[in-house]
């Protein structure tokens, strides 16, 4: 659990600093003149919005599945053990 909690962390930073930094100056961004040779076109800026999404999408699956161990485990019946996962699933909506 202290792996994912660390990888959660340097994921997110690592997003933070790749779209802060997508262009070599970062004034590249909001200048015109600038922005079409030192920035990355649409489609690979799309890619690259599409890859962090994805392993945010991964990561998100992660949590939800991190207290179904632990549910699992309790000595109750079964039918409030699967209550209980349904529970924790809801943070899927």
């Amino acid at each position: 659990m202290l792996y994912f909690l660390v990888f959660q962390v340097l994921f997110a930073l690592a997003s933070i600093c790749t779209f802060a930094f997508v262009c070599s100056p970062v004034r590249a961004w909001w200048s015109v003149e600038l922005h079409a040779h030192r920035c990355p076109t649409l489609r690979q800026t799309m890619r690259l919005y599409t890859t962090l999404r994805a392993v945010t999408v991964a990561c998100d699956i992660g949590v939800l599945c991190l207290p179904m161990k632990m549910v699992y485990s309790l000595k109750i019946p079964p039918k409030q053990r699967a209550g209980l996962a349904m529970l924790f699933a809801l943070g899927l909506l």
